[in-house]
């Protein structure tokens, strides 16, 4: 595949060693003519030189992650852009499988199956109950790790600006549009927030968010919600 022929955007927010991880094992898309942004809110545990060493670009943005990602689309110089979540690792052959994916030319947009970095047959569910739902709905969350052509992204306007569902928000645009694909392979997510606030609970309060979300109440209203709950 060319030089730049993809662009990988991670929104970060306080993030540390988990992010460091991350980008390190980005480096061998790197040597495959891929390119790294960080997109920064609040405080970076990452030093410059290791921002300058791992990173193509690195920008800071007002907090957000809708505001993050658009950034990072703004300035990508890759046809097609993955937005990947600081705390969710790509599989290892994923050179080879969207390489095969972008060959499609009927592909636009797409997603990957997601698991959790957590043993145990809880999460296992859990994982599998998100990707028949995401499959069912043509809807994915950011932990599924959205692929989509930079052209047709830029056309929807991006996402939208708002502080919360802005994965829901934007694939349920692009749906009516494009069909989506889901691309081989799985990502791994980190289930610290199911650890330390509880299964759940937090599959309670992801419903009733999306839930809420779909009778019309404003992310706005929904974001506070979140961080009391």
């Amino acid at each position: 595949m060319p030089v730049k022929t993809l662009s990988v955007i991670i929104p970060s927010l306080n993030e540390g060693n988990s992010l460091r991880v991350n980008l390190q094992r980005l480096q061998v898309l790197r040597s495959c003519g891929y390119e790294i942004i960080l997109v920064e809110a609040g405080e970076c545990r990452l030093n410059l030189d290791e921002k300058a060493e791992l990173c193509d670009l690195v920008f800071q943005s007002e907090r957000g992650r809708a505001k993050q990602m658009n950034l990072g689309a703004k300035f990508a110089s890759g046809k097609w852009l993955v937005f990947l979540h600081a705390d969710t690792h790509l599989p290892a052959d994923f050179e080879s499988i969207v390489s095969k994916t972008l060959f499609n030319p009927s592909f636009l947009w797409g997603w990957f199956g997601v698991s959790f970095d957590a043993d145990g047959l809880t999460y296992s569910v859990i994982a599998k109950l998100m990707n028949v739902r995401a499959r069912l709905t043509s809807v994915s969350t950011g932990d599924q790790t959205l692929v989509v052509n930079r052209k047709f992204f830029r056309e929807l306007k991006g996402f939208a600006d708002i502080p919360i569902m802005e994965d829901i928000e934007l694939t349920s645009r692009l749906r009516r549009y494009a069909k989506p694909q889901v691309i081989s392979g799985f990502v791994t997510t980190s289930a610290r927030r199911w650890q330390k606030e509880g299964v759940l609970r937090t599959i309670v309060l992801m419903w009733s968010l999306r839930f809420l979300y779909f009778i019309g109440i404003s992310p706005r209203k929904l974001v506070n919600y979140y961080y009391k709950a």
